[in-house]
């Protein structure tokens, strides 16, 4: 399983059709993983909504591979100068659905904390804006995640 899962990491530099779908997965894990750390505090809360997400992701990931997952996506995103590169990767292989998809996973992670930081909203707008999302998809899911939040 390990050799799989560090097949599906450097497969993000030069994704095959077959194996785009995993590259974007990666992709998005990574921005959630910078995202959780935006604001210079990773809550575990915050972890845990990653873990979830690259649970679902990943479904046949669990335990110490799911723990190397998370720590592969947080090393990307500690590595990375900028999230278009994450971005770029979605874009190329998401329908609109996906990506909003995305987007609402990211505002998951802004509100698991019960607290939006204006760096956290700048930051999921800003990948909303890269990932064409309109504005009032993003508005309504941040309005969605939110709710979600206050109602378990």
């Amino acid at each position: 399983m390990l050799n799989a899962l560090k097949r599906w990491i450097s497969q993000l530099e030069n994704p095959d059709a077959q194996e785009r779908e995993v590259a974007v997965h990666v992709a998005s894990a990574a921005l959630l993983v910078q995202l959780s750390g935006i604001d210079n505090s990773v809550d575990p809360r915050e972890t845990q909504v990653i873990r979830h997400h690259i649970g679902n992701i990943a479904n046949e990931l669990s335990g110490q591979d799911l723990d190397e997952l998370v720590s592969e996506a947080s090393q990307m995103a500690a590595d990375s100068t900028s999230i278009f590169e994450f971005t770029r990767r979605i874009n190329d292989s998401c329908s609109q659905e996906e990506k909003q998809q995305i987007i609402l996973d990211l505002w998951r992670v802004a509100w698991a904390d019960d607290h939006l930081d204006k760096y956290e909203e700048h930051y999921v707008r800003r990948a909303a804006d890269l990932l064409y999302v309109h504005h009032s998809d993003f508005m309504r899911l941040k309005l969605q995640a939110r709710a979600e939040r206050k109602n378990p």
